[in-house]
């Protein structure tokens, strides 16, 4: 009885070795390189060092262009005269190669300051990739 106990423990570790010892299936490489995505921000307006009077609308405009299907955008203007504080952000969520945007916010600052607009956009919905562009303006105060 001894024995064949000893003949199954073998055969059930022979069996276990020859599962871990299993290699992995290569995938053969391909003489093709592979995709680099690549996106490019261009903006109109404003351009750096315009001037805003106080109540005025600041519109950042332009396009970003993208390889691949991008999924938009990011605005965030920050009073870069009071530790860039955040004072407006908003997304357009749209898919294409090819994205127009333009995206307001009205000076509304007590204080004369510069304001720093950031555009930053997105190659999917968590952010894997990313470009960013800034302008920055001077707002007039009341």
């Amino acid at each position: 009885m001894k024995i064949e106990k000893v003949k199954y423990s073998l055969l059930v570790m022979i069996a276990a070795i020859s599962f871990v010892s299993c290699e992995k299936e290569e995938i053969p490489e391909t003489d093709e390189p592979t995709e680099t995505k690549q996106m490019t921000i261009t903006i109109s307006n404003p351009t750096d060092g315009s001037t805003f009077a106080f109540g005025e609308d600041v519109t950042i405009s332009g396009e970003m262009n993208s390889n691949f299907s991008a999924h938009g955008y990011i605005v965030r203007y920050y009073n870069a005269s009071n530790d860039d504080s955040l004072l407006y952000v908003t997304d357009g969520h749209e898919h294409g190669e090819t994205i127009p945007f333009s995206e307001t916010w009205t000076n509304n600052l007590a204080t004369a300051s510069d304001v720093r607009i950031e555009f930053t956009a997105m190659s999917d919905h968590l952010g894997s990739y990313t470009e960013i562009e800034t302008v920055t303006v001077s707002c007039l105060a009341n």
